[in-house]
């Protein structure tokens, strides 16, 4: 996506991802270096093992990242 979203589309998508995707972990848009990104924060590494291997690399048209929030 080239330009900044509305908060409305942002909570759209915030929205969307909780309900396709999981509704337990925090999302948060960002914009980088290589446009918007969908970051989603887990804080289980199993967990985030899982949700990286579910989410897709693009999710209504922005990149995705999974971070993991708990490193023990």
């Amino acid at each position: 996506m080239s330009k900044e979203l509305t908060q409305l589309q942002r909570d759209d998508i915030h929205l969307r991802a909780a309900c396709e995707i999981d509704p337990d972990i925090q999302y948060e848009i960002k914009y980088g270096t290589m446009g918007a990104t969908l970051y989603a924060y887990v804080g289980d590494p199993d967990r985030s093992k899982y949700i990286r291997e579910q989410m897709p690399g693009t999710f209504e048209g922005l990149y995705t990242i999974v971070i993991c929030t708990n490193s023990s």
